[in-house]
């Protein structure tokens, strides 16, 4: 079967056992879909939940691609049909693996995601707290913590980027400005990607509103994988 990560954002969350339409819409297509709660979720303690700080990407896509490896040796999964998705902090852990493990993935969508943590530093209406994620460091000293910063953005692995990929966003979300998603189409589609963007005019960190727009996006989602 095809199996789809679903990555969920915060990072302070969890993925649980209730009900979520995503995942069953997902699974009615016949996905196997994964929920990987990657070190910085709030299900484990705070010790693991702290562990993200100064560990982006890195860190917490070692444990999603670990969580894979448990899920294929327990059921039968195709491995040329693997793909990865996720919503705001799930966007950035989807941009990222895509680039981390750039032969593992079919396709992914990628919303609201975080791809440049300098664009996030500077715009997002949670500037501040980033400097937890960051690094201890200035991340425009031009030395040791610009240096961390751009090694935790996605956007330092796009040139390994090969599946095709759907990026969805508000025009005007002050938590994960839309620079972000701008920045990611333009440097797949210059480097011949199969991609397409789409958002929604007005504010807001995720389409809601009228049900016609959740069910555009919840379409848009699982049309693409």
């Amino acid at each position: 079967y095809p199996l789809t990560f679903v990555i969920h954002g915060g990072p302070q969350a969890a993925s649980g056992t209730g009900f979520s339409s995503l995942n069953q819409l997902l699974a009615g297509r016949g996905f196997f879909v994964f929920s990987p709660n990657y070190r910085g979720s709030d299900n484990a303690g705070n010790a693991y939940l702290r562990s993200i700080a100064t560990d982006m990407g890195e860190g917490p896509g070692q444990d999603a691609m670990l969580g894979l490896e448990a899920v294929k040796a327990k059921v039968s999964v195709d491995p040329g049909r693997i793909l990865v998705s996720g919503w705001s902090y799930g966007g950035y852990m989807t941009s990222w693996l895509l680039g981390r493990y750039p032969e593992v993935w079919k396709a992914g969508m990628a919303g609201a995601a975080v791809t440049d943590t300098f664009d996030q530093y500077a715009f997002s209406d949670g500037n501040q707290s980033w400097r937890f994620f960051l690094s201890d460091k200035d991340p425009y000293d031009g030395g040791a913590g610009m240096k961390a910063a751009w090694a935790q953005s996605p956007l330092s692995h796009v040139h390994r980027i090969k599946a095709p990929t759907l990026l969805l966003s508000m025009t005007q979300d002050y938590r994960v400005p839309p620079t972000q998603s701008f920045k990611m189409y333009r440097a797949l589609k210059e480097r011949g990607v199969p991609v397409k963007m789409v958002m929604w005019n007005g504010g807001g960190h995720f389409p809601g509103g009228p049900p016609q727009r959740l069910r555009q996006v919840m379409r848009l989602w699982t049309d693409w994988l």
